[in-house]
């Protein structure tokens, strides 16, 4: 709850390129909604039974309130979710803490290494080619290749979404019982293949992946937003851990010394460069180590958000397409894209 009110909602109103959402007590927001409670995901439970408050936003695949929460009608909503990850090609920038030991972290981005991870671990059955920093491009080219690698590698990174049902990748008949349980699912999940999106949403995937570079160019400053908020990380997870230590007991700090702790301790495999950004993280004032500490969790926030793209396809003129159209084109990081 300290984090919601204290960093993520006053982020969210400051940065007008990102969604805004209510800070709200969690039990009056059911209440205002008519919700039975019986009907209320079990941790949203468990938080108003708790008495939490929560940044409530509104669903990004329902468009009914644009038109006074009436039906839409004949008109098909497409939405498309994308988790970008994050920017950063590799570990670098000249305050970025790396032990000499995990070098190899400069040379490829977090999320490659990540991939080679959870392929090792059988978390995941090949390793994607995308790299966030093609989507954060401004180039077209780079972007239309990052979302040709997700497609062909959805896992839980890209999601289409027909009037508010997730028809790709399917999702495995367990997902469902997962999600009434509050358990997250990383795995590949069901059918992936780009034949079955253009079975469901009814566009070839070559045209969508077309349509979808140019929405992302129209909203590259949302992006550009992202990738700022993402780069106040500047310490990388090495130099915070060992921030967050100094703020720590002595005791618990001897029980999470880390492989890279013991090499400082001996002076193995140190450079001069990583002395001194060690020696500068040891002399950092206890203010400036509350602000970094701050920064990381704003950082890794973003490094997780997700970005949706909802479509509406013309194909009838009728009273409420017209009206849908005139609420888009009005609403912050609304447009159209000609086909």
């Amino acid at each position: 709850e300290w984090y919601t009110r204290e960093v993520v909602h006053p982020l969210l109103r400051e940065t007008g390129a990102v969604a805004l959402g209510r800070l709200v007590a969690l039990r009056d927001a059911v209440v205002s909604s008519s919700s039975p409670s019986s009907a209320l995901h079990p941790l949203l439970q468990k938080g108003i039974e708790a008495g939490a408050s929560g940044l409530l936003m509104r669903d990004a695949l329902d468009l009914s309130h644009l038109v006074g929460g009436q039906s839409l009608g004949r008109v098909d909503v497409t939405s498309v979710e994308i988790k970008p990850k994050s920017a950063a090609k590799g570990f670098a920038g000249d305050r970025a803490v790396v032990h000499p030991r995990h070098a190899v972290k400069r040379l490829h981005s977090r999320y490659k290494l990540q991939q080679h991870l959870k392929k090792a671990k059988g978390k995941i059955d090949s390793i994607s080619e995308y790299e966030p920093a093609d989507l954060f491009s401004s180039d077209a080219a780079a972007k239309e290749k990052a979302l040709r690698a997700l497609v062909a590698s959805p896992q839980n990174n890209f999601c289409a979404y027909k009037n508010a049902r997730q028809v790709f990748p399917s999702p495995p008949p367990q997902a469902a019982a997962a999600e009434e349980e509050g358990i997250s699912q990383e795995g590949p999940g069901g059918d992936h293949h780009a034949s079955s999106l253009e079975q469901e949403i009814g566009v070839c995937t070559g045209e969508l992946i077309t349509i979808l570079a140019e929405v992302l160019a129209q909203q590259q400053g949302t992006l550009d937003a992202v990738r700022a908020l993402q780069e106040r990380d500047v310490y990388g997870i090495e130099g915070i851990h060992r921030l967050y230590r100094r703020l720590l007991p002595s005791s618990a700090v001897t029980s999470t010394q880390d492989d890279g702790d013991a090499d400082d301790a001996r002076g193995e495999d140190e450079d001069e460069d990583y002395r001194e950004k060690v020696k500068a993280l040891d002399q950092m004032p206890r203010e400036a180590v509350l602000e970094c500490l701050r920064d990381y969790l704003i950082a890794a926030t973003f490094k997780d958000v997700s970005l949706i793209v909802t479509l509406v396809q013309e194909r009838c003129r009728d009273r409420t397409f017209v009206t849908l159209r005139q609420k888009v084109e009005s609403i912050p990081n609304g447009g159209v894209v000609t086909r």
